[in-house]
């Protein structure tokens, strides 16, 4: 994986903009936008905040994938039943929810 701010990170939000916190409580985005449209603000904002989850999901889904296709080749993808691929199926659904308006 790549170099950044450990997630998860938090999304805070003001009449004036937004900053998304991680973990330990450094500021990883702060956004300030007073002349923006506020909706698209936030739903930005959410965007940002579910960065690393959506990563993290991608990555899980990407080693499962090249693993149980690499393990056997001649099943058809469309047929691959595996434990971790649902698992993180299931995390880049749950981290995409975290986005939608």
């Amino acid at each position: 994986m790549s170099e950044h701010t450990p997630g998860p990170w938090k999304l805070f939000v003001s009449e004036h903009g937004f900053s998304i916190e991680a973990r330990n409580g450094s500021k990883v985005v702060v956004e300030r936008s007073p002349m923006a449209d506020h909706k698209e603000l936030i739903s930005n904002g959410k965007l940002i905040a579910a960065a690393p989850d959506l990563f993290h999901a991608l990555w899980e889904l990407e080693y499962a994938l090249r693993h149980q296709v690499v393990s056997d080749p001649a099943l058809p993808l469309a047929s691959v039943e595996h434990r971790a691929i649902r698992k993180a199926y299931d995390d880049a659904i749950t981290a995409l929810a975290k986005v939608q308006p």
